[in-house]
């Protein structure tokens, strides 16, 4: 667990956030990776069954993660994958997955890219500080501090 870049957890509505599902949340909490919080089989409850279920995930949730909670992508696999079979796009697009899909390729693509690049910013600063100065070096060091800003 302490090498993932980002973990899913997934509950479902009809038993959301059982003890074992919490005791995972808060060890995820003290690792402070990203964490996608999935609440799935909203087809199987009304909509006030969902927004009540929906309250008391986010609140304990935020009880653990604190400022830093998960976003919660509350979805309907059951209607993700009849859509996808049917060619349906609107009830793909109801399921809620397209959108988890979005997030998630979002933070593989842009969060984790900017992370590598901010690892590489600080090796090369390393490597740099241990080079005596020289008018070459002094120069690769002033390139380098442009680049951290691009970075961040």
């Amino acid at each position: 667990m302490p090498e993932a870049d980002a973990f899913l957890m997934v509950s479902g509505y009809d038993a959301p956030l059982s003890d074992d599902e919490m005791r995972v949340a808060r060890i995820l909490a003290r690792l402070g990776r990203r964490v996608f919080f999935v609440l799935n089989k909203e087809d199987v409850v009304s909509e006030a069954e969902r927004r009540e279920v929906y309250r008391y995930v986010q609140d304990r949730l935020s009880e653990i993660f604190g400022g830093s909670a998960p976003q919660i992508f509350a979805i309907s696999a059951r209607d993700a994958l009849q859509g996808k079979l049917a060619a349906d796009a609107s009830r793909l697009e109801s399921s809620g997955v397209p959108a988890l899909e979005e997030e998630l390729t979002r933070f593989l693509i842009e969060d984790k890219n900017r992370e590598f690049l901010g690892a590489m910013c600080k090796r090369s600063s390393q490597v740099l500080a241990e080079i005596k100065s020289d008018s070459d070096a002094d120069g690769l060091r002033a390139r380098l501090v442009g680049l951290r800003h691009q970075c961040t």
